[in-house]
């Protein structure tokens, strides 16, 4: 009897045991608040313990922009916002360099005030590109060339040639051709033949040395001139 007993004992204090260790795990609202504040339960290792999600808030009443225009007229809004000052936090020093706007006032931003006084020098443009002087100053010509019409219509003194009796007598008649040079003053200075019969050569080269030409200039200055001459010689 004792041993049964002893054994019943032993198994009624074990539930009460067990009893009293899973009421706090199934009832944590039944143990007063200093005991339920003194028990921390925790989850077993392994396992993260994921919190559980915010409430919904609902949707939020979004706060609608005032309306200017009522009834087709213009209203006041119900209120104005503060007008907001920018002030420089670093104000340009007494007796600084000044930088003129484009409008010609005398201001300057935070931006270039900061340069300037960074850097303390003035601003100084590049120097220009060196000028070739011998390219920009070209020299002048000796000499031009000048077509023969052009050189024509400056001609002042003209002698007419002489037909020779043997060409006339021969029925030889033609055009002597020559290449001159005119002077800075007007004469001629070289003749060279570039075509012609010989019988009228002669009558023509002593014509052409004594004509004259108004003196041709260039740049304000008298300079020679090479063309070319035509004789002709026609029969009646």
């Amino acid at each position: 009897m004792r041993a049964r007993s002893f054994a019943l004992s032993l198994v009624l204090q074990i539930l009460g045991v067990l009893l009293i260790l899973a009421v706090p795990l199934l009832r944590p609202e039944a143990l007063p608040k200093g005991l339920v504040n003194f028990i921390s339960i925790t989850a077993p290792p392994g396992r993260p313990v994921t919190p559980p999600p915010p409430p919904d808030p609902g949707p939020v009443a979004r706060r609608a922009p005032p309306q200017l225009l009522s009834q087709g007229r213009l209203t006041l809004p119900p209120s104005i916002p503060p007008l907001q000052t920018f002030i420089d936090p670093e104000p340009l020093p007494s007796g600084g360099p000044v930088v003129p706007n484009s409008t010609g006032d005398s201001a300057m931003s935070p931006a270039i005030g900061s340069i300037v006084r960074s850097t303390n020098h003035p601003v100084v443009p590049p120097p220009p590109p060196p000028v070739d002087t011998a390219a920009a100053v070209k020299p002048t010509p000796e000499r031009i060339i000048v077509g023969g019409k052009v050189q024509e219509a400056l001609l002042v003194h003209k002698v007419t040639p002489v037909y020779p009796p043997l060409a006339r007598i021969n029925r030889v008649s033609g055009t002597v051709r020559f290449t001159a040079i005119v002077g800075r003053d007007g004469t001629i200075q070289g003749l060279t033949l570039l075509e012609g019969n010989p019988l009228l050569v002669p009558a023509a080269t002593s014509a052409v040395r004594q004509w004259r030409y108004r003196p041709t200039y260039l740049n304000g200055d008298p300079i020679e001139v090479v063309t070319v001459i035509d004789v002709r010689f026609v029969l009646n």
